[in-house]
């Protein structure tokens, strides 16, 4: 778990993905709290769950933001899903393309099928070619 003071979130890497737990009201992407920075340094594993529980609102350039963040992540294979945010939320939220899941287990799952499906799809590739 890495949690450096005065951030916004706690990640902690596990085998499928990396965890990312908000802990102030709104996503922080100023070069203080070094959010992107991070989530950037999670390249060997593309697949990043945000567990927004925390969070209260999200205004449109963290929006754009976030957007921006799961693009460049979509170029990595990878996937972000975002989880426990709050229902009134969702819906911006899914406007970026983003899943957002309701509990942290159910998200690692989606993560897992989603690693699963692309490497079905991988070997089915590969036998065809």
């Amino acid at each position: 778990m890495e949690n450096c003071p005065g951030m916004s979130h706690i990640l902690e890497p596990h085998d499928h993905y990396l965890y990312v737990r908000m802990t102030s009201p709104r996503f922080e992407f100023n070069d203080n709290s070094g959010f992107i920075k991070q989530l950037g340094s999670g390249a060997a594993n593309p697949n990043i769950v945000i567990n927004c529980a925390s969070i209260e609102q999200i205004s449109d350039e963290e929006l754009f933001q976030i957007k921006e963040l799961y693009h460049r992540n979509s170029q990595q294979a990878g996937i972000i899903v975002i989880s426990e945010l709050r229902d009134e939320l969702i819906e911006k939220m899914e406007m970026t393309g983003l899943h957002c899941i309701p509990s942290d287990d159910e998200a690692a799952d989606y993560v897992y099928m989603e690693k699963i499906e692309k490497d079905l799809l991988k070997s089915f590739d590969e036998s065809e070619g």
